[in-house]
């Protein structure tokens, strides 16, 4: 069998003529779309003959007639092959070269990273190592964005995912990302009479508070502006709560019988 007669090309033929007479024949001649499954053979077998001369019989190396063409020509030939309409049969749907190109899909790795709770509200950048698949460490730069959340995920990379932890504070607390709560805690005769005391923020700045006459257990007293910083997501800044709770001194049981004589 002469393969250069089988396709239709002089032997003189450079690589893209055999190639596409190779397309035209495989199509009209494939068994999927009603052609002789014999002749779409004696095709098929044409074609890699003729391949298979420059490497004196073995596969096919991707190296073009003449012209040293890659194995990336030989790739987008056979794109444009199958946009074109060619093997549609399985092995041959949609992209025949998916597998091929593209990028490698690796496993994301989950990193847990603990922060405190200033942290979450200012924002900071930070180094964590994380144990790869396989073994390793790698190292990788987190940018944690004011009011991040407890259990928020962070992309910090293609394949890298930290997810986030904030510690618990005794001393500070909040109820959305960047309005910051506190308590301080009076005697219960300045609260009745008025007082007045320094509250420290979470930045760090020290603020003169004025507690009102009168004032009761568990009353809340605002601080404009001194929350957390604006967000990322373009929340403002925050306002900063403060829980006035009371210091009551315990009373003797010959105390407690001489207020109830007083209060009959």
């Amino acid at each position: 069998m002469n393969p250069y007669k089988v396709l239709g090309v002089d032997k003189s033929a450079d690589e893209d003529e055999i190639k596409e007479a190779y397309r035209e024949l495989a199509k009209k001649h494939h068994p999927d779309r009603g052609g002789d499954e014999e002749k779409f053979k004696e095709v098929q077998a044409a074609y890699d003959e003729i391949t298979n001369e420059d490497s004196g019989g073995a596969s096919f190396d991707f190296k073009q007639r003449g012209q040293g063409k890659t194995v990336e020509d030989f790739v987008e030939d056979f794109h444009h092959f199958a946009s074109k309409g060619g093997f549609d049969r399985a092995g041959f749907q949609g992209d025949p070269f998916s597998s091929a190109g593209g990028e490698a899909t690796h496993q994301q790795i989950i990193y847990q990273v603990d922060i405190d709770f200033r942290t979450a509200v200012l924002g900071d950048q930070m180094e964590v190592q994380a144990s790869v698949p396989g073994g390793g460490v790698e190292r990788k730069m987190i940018n944690v964005p004011p009011g991040v959340k407890n259990g928020q995920k962070l992309e910090v990379g293609r394949n890298f995912t930290a997810r986030i932890g904030v510690t618990n504070n005794t001393r500070y607390w909040r109820k959305n990302q960047n309005d910051i709560y506190t308590a301080r805690t009076v005697p219960v005769e300045n609260a009745m009479t008025g007082t007045a005391i320094t509250v420290e923020t979470i930045m760090g700045e020290k603020i003169n508070l004025q507690i009102n006459a009168g004032t009761s257990p568990g009353e809340l007293y605002r601080l404009p502006g001194h929350g957390g910083p604006q967000t990322h997501s373009g929340k403002p800044k925050g306002d900063m709560y403060v829980r006035i709770d009371m210091d009551v001194p315990a009373i003797t049981d010959e105390e407690k019988i001489n207020l109830l004589k007083e209060l009959r």
